[in-house]
């Protein structure tokens, strides 16, 4: 008599989360410890506590583990971001924008945005994976933006999307030159960020 072998049940998506939560906090711990190209896969996956064939499944390979890492960053960011209220004017907008983001910077830190970095100057086919995959656009930023600009304190005409990418454009800058390479103090950042704003202001406030 011919025994049927019952079918394997498909992983419930709550035992996939778990696996993936784990080789992601694992990945992250040996990062920033050994450094991006000093960590296996194997590492990883015995520091989680899991299959090593899950990595692939789950992320295709130990560069889907960073890009993923960095999702998730970007989500934990935007979870915080907007906490404050609205400013009545444009460059109080911006301002709080920038102050919000030096908040949220020394809340998560910077470390793994150096190691991302860090991998796209030197790996083409990572940056470009980052590219395709990565949503810039801060939606709720051009949101209140657009609200400036229906209420008439930003000159009719202008693009929210524009001004938008202005403004996360040198945030970042100032990320990656100042707190990153040089060093500078949140003090001095922040002095920075502001007079860019006073100067978006007089090229945008009626």
């Amino acid at each position: 008599m011919k025994v049927t072998k019952p079918k394997t049940p498909p992983i419930r998506q709550n035992d996939r989360n778990l696996s993936e939560c784990k080789l992601l906090d694992a990945a992250h711990q040996l990062f920033l410890k050994l450094g991006f190209e000093g960590s296996t896969t194997r590492m990883i996956a015995n520091q989680a506590g899991v299959n090593l064939a899950l990595i692939s499944k789950y992320f295709g390979n130990k560069e889907g583990l960073l890009i993923s890492l960095l999702e998730n960053r970007k989500r934990q960011m935007n979870s915080c971001s907007f906490t404050y209220p609205a400013e009545k004017d444009f460059v109080s907008e911006i301002k709080a924008h920038y102050e919000h983001m030096l908040e949220i910077h020394q809340t998560v830190g910077l470390d793994l945005m150096k190691i991302v970095i860090s991998k796209s100057l030197t790996d083409e086919n990572f940056n470009r994976e980052i590219r395709s995959r990565m949503e810039y656009e801060n939606k709720m930023l051009i949101e209140r933006i657009q609200t400036h600009i229906d209420c008439g304190n930003v000159r009719a005409g202008v693009d929210a999307h524009q001004i938008e990418e202005q403004i996360r454009s040198y945030g970042v800058c100032q990320s990656f030159f100042g707190i990153i390479l040089r060093g500078e103090s949140t003090e001095k950042i922040r002095k920075h960020l502001h007079c860019f704003a006073d100067t978006l202001g007089k090229a945008y406030v009626p």
